[in-house]
């Protein structure tokens, strides 16, 4: 689908404008807007503070709110809230609330969609697993075809909504939206329809929308589906929006949705988000497939780079969540296991550097970097926090009542942490 172009300038981004201050001064609300935070790297801007090593239910808890529903979508922070997209288990009510970032206390609670009959969903899954996005004042929320929704930062108002962008997820949906320049950007990797679509983030029209290209290995809709979330990474010298899918990942110009190139790995379910070291991209193709993999891609890559697939690795890595990057090497743990296996690899061959076990259970949820700290948390409430480095060694960690299924964000010296039932700020004792 044709659209013009728009000519948008390039802009510093978040840290050209957080430089005039010290780090001290940095409002926490702008560090995590975002699945996984600044540029969906999961990666806490630098900071003079950090978390606690420890914690647990009487140890470092600055407050725990209630948060009832069934949703493995994760928190960000705007306005000085943290905020959480929300469903009933049966998915026939979307919902959103926000939390005062430093009391805990619920500051909107409303629900955005109802929905009579919903799309088959396994149990595995939520109906509202896909993290918001917000910037300038407003939050998205998205919750795949089922609904979108623009609302005031502020005030919790819908300023717009759209129900009208058709996929039939059949398993659930996932994708995260992703904010970049006014733009907001969904993707659609259905049983039926597969697609990415840009909107006006300020109307909610539809600036462009294009359709999957892709060579599946089979026809059954069920190995089309996937879960990735977009991401804007610098390519050459150009921003590019990189969509993982099942069988291949996809990059298009970010202003008119040409497809630019792609890289044909195989496998389905694709859930985790596109990564950079600097000169190669990291790819991971969900189940089956390649798995975790490196691309070259040079300058202007066009077309199929299959061939710029320069190494592969299947070593504990996970299905779902994503992987750190950092100094040349990878950070991940592994979801298909009991015991939760944490790996690093380098980064420019995809040899291994260690792998431990942790002494959890499996780890579903994305881990987050603050420093030189990494914190993990896995599917039965217990959370580990490793050094970010060529050696293994566990600095920290600790245990709560509920398990964990979606990603920590990160403000400053703390944790904001949503389990199964409640939303945990854990902070230092000092900030009690």
């Amino acid at each position: 689908m044709k659209t013009p172009v728009l000519k948008l300038s390039l802009v510093g981004g978040l840290l050209a404008v957080l430089a005039p201050f010290s780090r001290a001064q940095v409002d926490a609300d702008q560090l995590w807007a975002q699945y996984r935070g600044p540029e969906g790297k999961g990666i806490a801007l630098p900071s003079d503070q950090l978390p606690p090593l420890e914690w647990s239910e009487k140890k470092n808890v600055l407050w725990k709110a209630p948060l009832p529903g069934k949703a493995w979508s994760s928190p960000i922070l705007q306005s000085g809230k943290v905020w959480c997209a929300n469903a009933t288990e049966d998915g026939k009510v979307l919902s959103v609330a926000a939390f005062d970032l430093q009391t805990g206390k619920k500051v909107v609670d409303r629900v955005l969609f109802e929905i009579a009959r919903p799309q088959f969903n396994i149990a595995y899954n939520s109906y509202a697993s896909s993290t918001p996005a917000a910037g300038k004042g407003k939050v998205y929320l998205h919750y795949g075809s089922p609904g979108t929704a623009c609302l005031d930062g502020k005030t919790g108002e819908t300023i717009w909504s759209r129900q009208d962008l058709p996929c039939h997820h059949w398993r659930g949906s996932g994708a995260s939206p992703l904010l970049y320049k006014d733009r907001l950007y969904l993707t659609f990797d259905g049983f039926d329809y597969q697609y990415v679509a840009c909107l006006d983030a300020n109307t909610g029209k539809t600036i462009w929308r294009t359709d999957r290209n892709i060579r599946y290995d089979v026809d059954f809709g069920d190995y089309k589906k996937a879960y990735g979330s977009p991401a804007i990474r610098m390519v050459g010298n150009k921003p590019q929006l990189i969509c993982p899918a099942a069988c291949e990942t996809q990059s298009f110009d970010p202003d008119t949705g040409a497809l630019l190139w792609s890289v044909h790995h195989g496998g389905m379910n694709a859930a985790s988000v596109v990564q950079s070291d600097g000169t190669r991209l990291i790819l991971h193709s969900g189940d089956g497939g390649f798995s975790l993999h490196g691309v070259d891609p040079g300058s202007d890559p066009h077309g199929d780079i299959t061939p710029k697939v320069v190494w592969k690795s299947n070593r504990g890595v996970p299905s779902y969540a994503s992987v750190l990057v950092r100094d040349g090497k990878l950070f991940f743990a592994r979801d298909k296991d009991s015991g939760g296996t944490a790996t690093c690899l380098d980064s420019a061959t995809g040899a291994p550097v260690w792998q431990e076990r942790l002494g959890g259970s499996k780890v579903h949820a994305s881990p987050v970097m603050v420093g030189d700290r990494i914190y993990l948390f896995d599917d039965s409430g217990q959370g580990f926090v490793i050094a970010a480095s060529e050696k293994f060694k566990k600095l920290g960690g600790g245990k709560l009542d509920e398990g964990c299924m979606a990603s920590p964000a990160v403000a400053g010296d703390k944790i904001l942490l949503r389990t199964k039932g409640h939303l945990y700020c854990i902070a230092p004792a000092a900030a009690h």
